[in-house]
């Protein structure tokens, strides 16, 4: 501990020789820091403030609309289908395909129901396998390319539509095309006719 005579002398020490405490340089940095900002010129200060804040403002919007576009992209089904097994299917199962991902809903007793996700960027493969009145979905998945996802008890037309849809989704991302910025009522079709080609 110091005594009374060494910190009055070591006060009166220079500047650059003066020992500091970590008291005395937390009430130096505000210090030098208005030193640095009385440099520049306030209308430069303001100006540079004001631009920086412009960009982030901008930023901030362009990344907000974009979130609120792929919301709203994602509401929109582009092929909603269910089983219909014969002669009465009380628990159908659902397969949901949107811009992004597809979505797989197995029903089971008592309202139990496993719902699985399949980002589009990891299906490799949708086969259809059918018979004169219903058809199999096959989706082979990257992740899990020895276990496909199988949902049967489709009719053949709904099963084509969704193998169609997908096909066609994955040709438009195999050619980067942002399908979140499309502005256009008939993108399901369109997608469907891709799909189909």
């Amino acid at each position: 501990m110091q005594s009374r005579e060494n910190l009055v002398f070591e006060q009166n020490m220079p500047l650059g020789n003066q020992p500091q405490t970590f008291k005395e340089e937390e009430k130096a940095e505000p210090k030098i820091k208005e030193a640095i900002s009385a440099q520049k010129p306030p209308e430069v200060q303001q100006k540079v403030d004001s631009t920086v804040s412009d960009d982030r403002s901008r930023d901030t919007q362009k990344h907000t609309m974009q979130f609120q576009s792929l919301v709203e992209k994602s509401k929109e089904h582009l092929a909603k289908v269910s089983t219909a097994k014969i002669p009465i299917d009380l628990f159908p199962d659902e397969i949901i395909v949107d811009i992004s991902h597809i979505t797989i809903i197995f029903r089971q007793l008592f309202g139990a129901k496993q719902v699985r996700s399949i980002p589009l960027r990891d299906v490799v493969n949708v086969e259809v396998d059918s018979i004169p009145l219903r058809a199999t979905l096959r989706l082979h998945d990257m992740k899990d390319k020895q276990n496909p996802v199988e949902i049967s008890g489709l009719k053949k037309k709904d099963a084509e539509k969704v193998r169609r849809v997908i096909e066609g989704l994955i040709v438009a991302d195999k050619k980067q095309i942002d399908l979140t910025k499309v502005d256009d009522q008939d993108l399901a079709s369109k997608i469907e006719t891709l799909g189909g080609a």
